[in-house]
């Protein structure tokens, strides 16, 4: 009779099935960490959008009840004239000897108010805090803004700017604006709260408050974060009765807004003005319906490019220059087209003679950018000519005067727009 007997075979784990499993780890983790950065910007997108709502909500309802317009409640810098204290009172009575619209920039004509000593067209740069944006009417965008070449009459014709007005310090003489704790108080919402998080989950948030009085209890004033503050678009319409207002929510928005004035060009991108930048739109495609389009922009190559999707930007044209007449409207960033192309200038030709592209005007030869946006919003007509360039249908054309500009305002997170009275504005 035979015996069977079992034996219990062990195999070991060999070293390279171990490095194989770390590798198939590592490969895992590394997909994990790839999309936290994604979804931690998604999470503050929706966390903006919904206090952008909010905020754009209350402070609709807050010019409305102060009426800052209607009770010529606004201030504005002198049109030639340098400041600080030469302000001049704005508002309905005063809205036809300035031009047809204006932005409601509280904080911008504070901080512009206390440190500005130089006046207002800054001579040796294509800026003007004057206006939303703060470039001169007739800054040809193809050109680096803080060059002093930017000066002067580059541009065909006048493009449309908004009036900068603030807000008025009333019993001050002379005419002033408000101050930057004053403003800062109008800008920053409650829907915007401090909160404070105890480390122990199991205790409430608190929200931080000043004390009402040094003597006093720890209540007082609740205190808003500061990450968001807001500006406000007013574009009348032709009766000049009712006005489409736009509240731009802006999350943590560039607060240094002295221009350059230096002869001295920006040496590359990112150092020259970006929290307002234009652009020129040289093709369209849609805004038929209220489904949006396509745009195609170009830029001074020493500006900066990016536009993110889920940004906001605002088209602009000018309709007429006799009296002034300016559309203005906001325009939610859909999907962006790959990165911006370099689209350098020919070598061969001179730097002050001749034109980039056949769409644009003979006003020099340069480094741009060039990139492609969609764009979700409302019909829009671009102004757009078969003559006297022919170009294909949705092609600039050489008048200029009348075609789309772009305002790209960095950090815009909501804009809410409603048609109002200017009586209860």
């Amino acid at each position: 009779m035979k015996t069977s007997h079992s034996i219990d075979r062990r195999r070991g784990v060999t070293l390279i099935e171990v490095i194989f499993s770390i590798g198939v780890i590592l490969v895992g983790l590394i997909g994990v960490a790839s999309i936290l950065p994604l979804a931690g910007r998604r999470s503050q997108d929706a966390v903006s959008m919904s206090v952008g709502a909010a905020i754009a909500d209350s402070v609709m309802n807050e010019l409305q009840a102060k009426r800052y317009v209607s009770g010529d409640a606004l201030v504005r810098p002198p049109l030639n004239t340098p400041p600080p204290n030469d302000y001049v009172a704005f508002g309905r009575s005063t809205m036809a000897t300035v031009g047809s619209s204006f932005c409601i920039d509280p904080m911008f004509m504070a901080e512009y108010a206390s440190t500005n000593a130089a006046p207002l067209n800054e001579p040796v740069s294509g800026h003007s805090r004057l206006f939303f944006p703060y470039y001169k009417s007739d800054f040809d965008p193809t050109r680096d803004p803080s060059a002093a070449t930017a000066v002067g009459t580059n541009w065909p014709n006048a493009q449309p700017r908004m009036l900068r007005v603030g807000v008025l310090r009333p019993g001050f003489t002379p005419v002033t604006s408000a101050s930057i704790e004053e403003c800062l108080a109008i800008v920053e919402s409650i829907d915007d709260l401090n909160v404070e998080r105890p480390k122990d989950r199991s205790k409430n948030a608190v929200l931080k408050a000043a004390n009402a009085t040094t003597a006093g209890t720890s209540f007082g004033k609740r205190l808003a974060t500061g990450e968001y503050s807001w500006i406000a678009t007013v574009n009348p319409f032709a009766d000049n009765a009712y006005a489409s207002v736009s509240v731009a929510v802006i999350r943590n928005r560039d607060r240094n807004f002295v221009v350059t004035t230096a002869p001295v060009a920006a040496n590359r991108p990112d150092l020259n003005m970006i929290a307002e930048r234009i652009a020129y739109v040289t093709y369209e495609s849609g805004f038929k319906g209220g489904a949006g389009g396509v745009i195609h922009l170009i830029g001074n190559a020493n500006t900066v490019s990016t536009i993110r999707t889920g940004e906001w930007i605002m088209l602009s044209r000018r309709v007429s220059s006799a009296p002034v007449v300016d559309f203005h409207r906001w325009y939610r960033v859909s999907g962006v087209d790959g990165k911006a192309i370099l689209r350098p200038r020919d070598p061969t030709v001179s730097t002050t003679a001749g034109s980039l592209r056949s769409e644009l005007p003979a006003t020099g030869n340069r480094d741009v950018w060039e990139r492609k946006l969609y764009l979700d919003g409302p019909d829009w007509d671009f102004g757009f000519e078969a003559t006297p360039v022919a170009l294909p249908a949705g092609y600039s054309d050489g008048t200029f005067g009348n075609n789309t500009y772009v305002t790209i305002v960095e950090g815009v997170v909501s804009v809410t727009e409603r048609t109002v009275s200017l009586n209860s504005l």
